[in-house]
């Protein structure tokens, strides 16, 4: 029988390796988990060696979790969107719900947390669409329209506060020139 290369031998245990991460990462097993019971340096380390082997390993051998890695983005994906559909109100420093000044009985939303609610919908989707093969479409027509609705409202919030800063910048202005004494309390007034 001919001796193995220790070439060879190492691709065999980077197989082995990569087989064993695979079924680790089917039994529901973090990366940080898989990273430090294969040796691999850290998490990322991991998860980029998983991905090599979803597209190195035969496809009998991977179909299943392939599967399983999509369903796992489909429900983040759904998990994000429910966010950005329906975003959690911005409260104040000490707890409490701020109400919209320009709609009184509203309450304003958080817009850090869609915002990031949007990027990570759109990497899940990347994502998604990188594994199988097809893009994510799991929303349907009404919940594309609220998403657009959504979006339009975010780009009128732009607006309204660029509007608002230059009126405060105007306010500063005139505020100076008054109390550099330009101003007369008639031109104010009127």
């Amino acid at each position: 029988m001919p001796k193995r290369s220790p070439r060879g031998e190492a691709e065999v245990a980077i197989f082995e390796r990569r087989r064993t991460l695979l079924q680790m990462r089917r039994e529901g097993h973090s990366f940080e988990a898989c990273a430090e019971t294969l040796g691999y340096y850290d998490a990322s380390h991991a998860s980029r060696d998983y991905h090599a082997a979803l597209t190195a390993i035969p496809a009998p051998d991977v179909e299943a979790i392939r599967l399983q890695e999509a369903d796992n983005k489909k429900y983040l994906y759904q998990q994000q969107m429910k966010v950005v559909l329906n975003p959690p109100k911005q409260h104040s420093a000490i707890g409490k719900p701020i109400e919209d000044p320009l709609n009184p009985g509203t309450y304003l939303i958080n817009e850090s947390v869609r915002n990031t609610a949007i990027r990570n919908a759109n990497t899940i989707s990347d994502s998604y669409c990188k594994l199988m093969g097809v893009p994510l479409v799991t929303r349907a027509p009404d919940e594309s329209a609220a998403f657009a609705e959504a979006m339009e409202y975010m780009t009128s919030l732009g607006a309204e506060r660029d509007a608002l800063r230059s009126e405060v910048t105007r306010l500063r202005g005139e505020l100076a020139r008054h109390e550099a004494g330009e101003i007369v309390m008639a031109e104010v007034t009127a």
